[in-house]
C-alpha cells in the first residue's frame, strides 16, 4: 500500500448537569457537542437517573447517543488485502488483490444506547448486580465487498457491456485472471446488540489481607447485523 498523509481538527464542548431529586434519587444530564474542522458537527447527549429506594438496594437507568467520526486512515490511505473469491469466468476459488481507498465524504458512525439495572446487597459484604443493555449502531464504516462488483463485471461482460462502474473496479490480466478489484471505505452496515450482565460477589477481611470471591455471567440475547441499509438483518 502507498504511504499517505492525513489530518484532521477538532473542537468539543462538555456540560453537566446533577439533579438531587428528594433524599433517594439523584439525575444526571451531560452533553458534547464536537466540530470537525471543515466537516461536521454532532451533539451528543446522556441522561441517566441513579435511585436508592432503600439501603440495599440501587436502581440505575440511562439513555445515550454516541458517534465515531472517521479516523484519518479510514479518509485518506490505500489498504491492501487479498483475500479470497469465487471468480465467475472460471468457478474457481482464487485469491485476489484488493485495494480499499479512504474516503472524505464518510458519515460518522452513531449509535443509541439505554440501560437498566441494580445492586442488591442482602447481607454485609455480599453484592448481586444485574444490568439489561440495549445498543444500536448505525452507519458503521466497512470496506466494500469485492464479489459482488466481480460477478457484476463478469455479468457486464457477457452482455457486451464496457466501462460500467463494475468493470471500471475490477482489473483482469491479459490471460484473463484476476488482478486487482478497487474498493473504497463506505458506510454500510447497521448492528443491534441486546442482553445481560448478572454478577456476584462476597468479601471479607482478615490479618493477611482482604479476600474476594466473584461470579459473572453475560448473555446476548440479540445481535443482528444489517450488511447494507435497507438489507435482510442477518441473526449473528
Amino acid at each position: 500500500a502507498p504511504d499517505f498523509s492525513g489530518s484532521q481538527e477538532t473542537y468539543s464542548v462538555f456540560g453537566e448537569l446533577k439533579v438531587p431529586l428528594g433524599s433517594i434519587a439523584e439525575a444526571n444530564f451531560s452533553g458534547r457537542y464536537e466540530k470537525y474542522k471543515s466537516s461536521f458537527g454532532r451533539f451528543t447527549p446522556k441522561i441517566s437517573l441513579l435511585a436508592y429506594p432503600f439501603d440495599m438496594l440501587t436502581l440505575r437507568a440511562s439513555w445515550g447517543k454516541a458517534f465515531r467520526a472517521p479516523g484519518v486512515y479510514q479518509q485518506f490511505a490505500v489498504q491492501s488485502a487479498q483475500p479470497g473469491v469465487t471468480d465467475p469466468k472460471t468457478n474457481a476459488f482464487v485469491f485476489v488483490n484488493i485495494r480499499t481507498s479512504g474516503s472524505r465524504n464518510l458519515d460518522p458512525e452513531r449509535s443509541t444506547n439505554w440501560n437498566l439495572g441494580l445492586t442488591f446487597t442482602p447481607v454485609r459484604n455480599v453484592e448481586l448486580n444485574f444490568d439489561y443493555y440495549n445498543f444500536k449502531y448505525k452507519d458503521l464504516i466497512v470496506k466494500e465487498n469485492p464479489q459482488p462488483f466481480i460477478n457484476q463485471a463478469h455479468q457486464d461482460d457477457l452482455a457486451g457491456l464496457s466501462n460500467t462502474p463494475a468493470q471500471q473496479r475490477v482489473h483482469r490480466e491479459i490471460n484473463g485472471n484476476l488482478q486487482v478489484v478497487d474498493l473504497n471505505f463506505i458506510n454500510a452496515s447497521s448492528v443491534e446488540v441486546e442482553g445481560f450482565d448478572a454478577g456476584a460477589r462476597a468479601w471479607f477481611e482478615t490479618g493477611a489481607g482482604r479476600f474476594e470471591f466473584r461470579v459473572d455471567w453475560s448473555h446476548v440475547v440479540k445481535y443482528d447485523i444489517r450488511l447494507t441499509a435497507g438489507g435482510a438483518v442477518i441473526d449473528g
